[in-house]
């Protein structure tokens, strides 16, 4: 029998509310929405892993990469 993750995310969840802990990493339920902020800073940070990615690349490249990597995804959640 192995031990269940323990992360930090989930002790903190779980000191915060026993209940949350439980909705969130026992029965896996997640929000059906993301709120603005969190969406556009996943945005940023995909568009500036692309950008350090390609820094061999030609600027106009490198931009072309980043900003399709930024677009939203057809069938994404947010």
């Amino acid at each position: 029998m192995s031990l269940p993750l323990l992360t930090n995310s989930a002790a903190k969840a779980f000191r915060r509310c026993h209940r949350l802990y439980r909705h969130s990493y026992v029965q896996g339920y997640r929000p059906a929405t993301v709120a603005e902020p969190l969406r556009f800073g996943t945005q940023v940070h995909a568009g500036l892993e692309v950008w350090f990615a390609r820094y061999l690349e030609a600027p106009d490249a490198r931009l072309a990469a980043m900003l399709a990597a930024v677009q939203p995804k057809p069938g994404a959640a947010f």
